[in-house]
């Protein structure tokens, strides 16, 4: 039923067929980033503007050369460009709406289908977590997604919160599950970053109401793997070297970086 090769496969009742499934994070980065102005191009601007600040050579200073400038934005930082491109988006399949009602936490949704269920997590189920440290509203919150997902064998995901989407309305929680030992039925589990109101109306739209198409979860599937932890502490020279090693990986001065060069011989893990 299933290939060798590394797959996820999201499975759902055929009355879902239309609606937003998941989809690659690359395909689709959030608005913010991309009308962010990737304005610097020249790869030797951080250079001049710190050999302005010093006159020792830039590998010289310790510092990383590669930072950003008045004149860059976010676009040109690696790691959060790569994050970006990383995994799969589960989206909103429809509209929802949480009524704070009494005390009792109810979700309406414009679709509904016999698969979807919302459970409360309440503060018993923690017992062992201190009170500073619950959640708003002393519960975490899950909503059943219309989504199964099975993964080739050795292949775990991670399921987070897409944080670089920034939504203020709730943070997914973050959890690890094994779908290559059988199907497991996907689950928004989150909880709010504000109170709702307890009323039966609508106060807050944009606390209260997630829009179908909301990136809601984060899933960034791997491969199970054994890791062994070392340390070690090096001296002032060896030290030293480690910040010139750094700094020559970021920056060059006659080609592309290595560290960038590096990154597009890797490729998309996850076209």
């Amino acid at each position: 039923m299933f290939s060798k090769k590394n797959k996820l496969t999201f499975f759902a009742d055929e009355m879902t067929e239309g609606l937003p499934a998941p989809y690659p994070a690359y395909s689709n980065f959030p608005e913010w980033f991309t009308k962010s102005n990737k304005k610097l191009k020249c790869p030797f601007a951080p250079l001049m503007n710190l050999r302005s600040k010093t006159t020792k050579h830039p590998m010289q200073t310790g510092q990383n050369p590669y930072t950003l400038t008045k004149d860059s934005t976010v676009q040109h930082c690696p790691g959060i460009v790569d994050y970006l491109k990383t995994g799969y988006i589960v989206p909103a399949w429809t509209d929802m709406v949480f009524r704070l009602i009494n005390g009792e936490l109810h979700l309406e949704s414009v679709v509904s289908f016999k698969d979807i269920d919302f459970n409360i997590h309440r503060a018993h189920q923690f017992q062992g977590m201190d009170h500073t440290q619950m959640p708003i509203g002393n519960s975490f919150n899950k909503v059943a997604t219309p989504w199964w997902l099975k993964t080739t064998p050795g292949t775990s995901v991670l399921i987070t919160n897409p944080y670089w989407n920034r939504n203020r309305t709730f943070t997914s929680v973050s959890a690890v599950v094994h779908p290559d030992s059988h199907p497991i039925h996907m689950k928004w589990f989150f909880e709010f970053n504000e109170p709702l109101k307890d009323s039966p109306e609508i106060y807050d739209q944009e606390l209260q109401v997630i829009k179908k198409g909301t990136p809601l979860m984060l899933i960034i599937p791997f491969k199970r793997n054994k890791f062994e932890i070392e340390y070690k502490y090096l001296n002032e020279r060896d030290h030293s070297r480690l910040h010139r090693d750094s700094a020559y990986g970021s920056v060059s001065w006659f080609s592309e970086p290595p560290y960038y060069f590096f990154r597009k011989k890797i490729g998309n893990l996850y076209r």
